[in-house]
C-alpha cells in the first residue's frame, strides 16, 4: 500500500512539474506565419508532418507578431536562427508600449540545403530597455523544408491530380464513365495505375521519376474525360433526335412499355413464389 501511495505521489509531482514547464515556455503573445509557401501540407516523403516548403534559391518571408507583455515600453527586434544563420526582421528597435503588438517581417533567401530533411529554427525577440536587455526565446521548430526542382515539379503534379480526384478516395471522379466508354474506363486504370506508381517513386525520393509518372497519369485523366465527354454527347445527340422524331418517339414509349412490361411480369413472379413459400407450414414434431 505503502509502494501505491508512493508512487500516486511521484506520479502527481511529476505532473504538476511538466504542467509548471509547459507554462512557463508559453507565450501567448508570440504568434508567426510563414507567407506564401510553395507548399503547405502533408507531405508523403515527410510522413506524419504538416510541412512549409521552398524551393532553393527562391525568396521567403516570416511574419511574427510580437505583443509587449514586459510591463513597459521597449525597442524590439526579431531575429530568426535559420540554416547556421541568424536572420534580423525588416523593422528593428520598435518601440512598443505595454499591452501593444506589432508585426515584424523576417525575409531572406532560401539557400541550397538538402530537401532530404525537415530543418530546424527559432526565433529571438530582444527587448531593449533604459537600463538593460532582455531575451525571449521560442521554438525549435521543425516544419520548413526545401525542395530540388524536381521535388517541386512533381508536388505540383500531384497537387493537380488531387483536384482532379473524389475526395477520400484517391480516384479519378468519372462517375458512371465506366458504363458508358470502354475507352474512358481503360484511360481511367491507367491514370490510377500511373498515379500509384508516382506516389512510389516520390516516397522513394525519385522525384524526377515521380513527376515523370504523375505527368502521364494526369494526361491519361484528361483523355479519359474527353472520352467521357464525346460519348455524353453522343448519347444526348441520339436522345434528341429520338425525342424530335414521331417515330422515334412512339418506338421511345414502345420500347418504355415493353420495359415496364417485363417488369411487372417478373414482379408477378416473384409475389407468386413468395405466397407459395409462405403457405407450406412445417410438419410439427411429435
Amino acid at each position: 500500500m505503502r509502494k501505491i501511495s508512493l508512487f500516486a505521489v511521484l506520479f502527481l509531482s511529476l505532473s504538476l512539474l511538466m504542467t509548471m514547464t509547459n507554462y512557463a515556455r508559453a507565450s501567448p503573445g508570440f504568434n508567426f506565419r510563414w507567407k506564401e509557401p510553395f507548399y503547405h501540407g502533408s507531405d508523403e516523403f515527410y510522413p506524419g508532418y504538416t510541412v512549409n516548403a521552398y524551393v532553393t534559391g527562391t525568396n521567403v518571408a516570416c511574419d511574427v507578431q510580437i505583443s509587449n507583455d514586459k510591463g513597459q515600453n521597449a525597442n524590439v527586434t526579431v531575429y530568426l536562427e535559420i540554416f547556421g544563420e541568424n536572420q534580423t526582421s525588416d523593422e528593428t528597435a520598435v518601440d512598443l508600449e505595454p499591452g501593444k503588438e506589432a508585426i515584424f517581417t523576417v525575409s531572406f533567401t532560401v539557400p541550397s540545403a538538402s530537401n532530404l530533411f525537415r530543418h530546424r529554427y527559432q526565433f529571438f525577440v530582444k527587448y531593449e530597455f533604459e537600463t538593460y536587455v532582455d531575451w525571449d526565446t521560442h521554438g525549435y521548430y521543425n516544419d520548413l523544408v526545401v525542395y530540388s526542382g524536381d521535388q517541386a515539379d512533381a508536388r505540383e503534379l500531384k497537387t493537380e491530380l488531387e483536384h482532379w480526384n473524389l475526395p477520400y478516395t484517391g480516384y479519378p471522379s468519372y462517375g458512371i464513365i465506366f458504363m458508358q466508354s470502354a475507352e474512358a474506363w481503360e484511360l481511367a486504370q491507367m491514370a490510377m495505375a500511373e498515379e500509384d506508381l508516382g506516389d512510389e517513386m516520390y516516397m522513394l525520393g525519385k522525384f524526377a521519376s515521380a513527376e515523370a509518372h504523375y505527368e502521364n497519369s494526369l494526361n491519361y485523366t484528361t483523355q479519359a474525360v474527353g472520352a467521357f465527354v464525346s460519348t455524353s454527347s453522343n448519347y444526348e445527340d441520339a436522345m434528341l433526335s429520338l425525342f424530335t422524331s414521331g417515330s422515334g418517339l412512339m418506338n421511345f414509349y414502345g420500347i418504355a412499355f415493353l420495359i415496364g412490361g417485363i417488369g411487372f411480369l417478373f414482379m408477378g413472379i416473384g409475389v407468386i413464389i413468395y405466397l407459395i413459400r409462405k403457405s407450406k407450414h412445417p410438419t410439427p414434431t411429435v
